[in-house]
């Protein structure tokens, strides 16, 4: 079967995030594809000290509710996401795969210390750019260049899809002190059938090499391979159709919708195009 992307990769079995000696090949089309994706972003950085439009929008609807939460509210995956992280004043956090460095810069404006990894230079680069007082570091979330024990949280938005599972975590548990917590949000695929059904549509994939969403069971899998304290909680449905402009603008409506579906009738779950995981040292 040929793929919809110009690698020709089944983003289902990604083979670039299982097989260990795939993993150089894979880190290096994953910095050259994130090099080029991040270049674009370049031009919002500004000097007069006021937020970029990619951290505008993110603090606009975020930034209050992040100190102020309430369980009604928690329908909305990102803030159940950032629900998650510990408040706790001087906590070490690592943010894997930081990209455009959108949650980095979040934290940081709320006083948590932040490192940030990521494969591309150019992600790296935009970081200390855009936050002059940041500490990102080129590295990949399979080897982490950290002394065992270092930090409070581990966390990624929308980045542990790209890497290698089973090697990720084992190095998040190095890296992790005990009780440490593991905060990530991950978009999810459990039919491979349906993947295949949605080669037929003429739109490319907008995935990078190394990417595809994860398959619950292989993330259980090695979760508790790994020696973790698990709780995982899907979230959309009908909005998962957001990509349409006139399903977008429902998107906050459809997606408490979605929360409410999935409680009712929970084997909804495993059709869920997001999850939320905490793991616990």
């Amino acid at each position: 079967m040929r793929y919809r992307n110009k690698y020709n990769i089944n983003f289902f079995k990604n083979p670039y995030k299982r097989d260990p000696d795939l993993l150089e090949k894979k880190n290096q089309m994953e910095a050259a594809w994130y090099d080029e994706e991040i270049q674009k972003l370049f031009p919002q950085i500004r000097n007069d000290g006021k937020l970029m439009e990619l951290d505008r929008d993110f603090q606009k609807s975020y930034g209050s509710a992040f100190d102020d939460y309430s369980n009604k509210d928690l329908y909305d995956r990102n803030l159940y996401f950032l629900s998650l992280i510990p408040r706790e004043r001087g906590i070490d956090v690592l943010e894997l795969g930081t990209g455009s460095g959108i949650l980095t810069r979040f934290l940081a404006r709320k006083g948590f210390s932040v490192i940030s990894i990521d494969v591309s230079q150019a992600a790296s680069k935009f970081m200390r750019l855009s936050s002059p007082n940041s500490s990102p570091v080129r590295a990949c979330a399979e080897m982490l260049p950290f002394k065992s024990k270092s930090f409070d949280v581990v966390t990624s938005l929308v980045s542990l899809h790209h890497f290698n599972l089973k090697m990720c975590l084992k190095e998040v548990m190095r890296v992790l002190k005990p009780g440490g917590t593991g905060v990530f949000m991950d978009p999810v695929a459990n039919s491979e059938l349906l993947y295949k059904l949605r080669q037929i549509i003429p739109l490319p994939d907008r995935e990078s090499p190394g990417g595809g969403a994860l398959v619950l069971k292989e993330i259980v899998r090695e979760i508790e391979a790994a020696g973790f304290k698990y709780e995982i909680k899907e979230f959309e449905l009908v909005s998962r159709l957001d990509r349409f402009q006139f399903v977008a603008k429902f998107q906050d409506r459809l997606r408490k919708f979605d929360f409410g579906l999935m409680n009712l009738f929970p084997f909804l779950k495993r059709f869920a195009r997001m999850i939320v995981i905490r793991i616990t040292k």
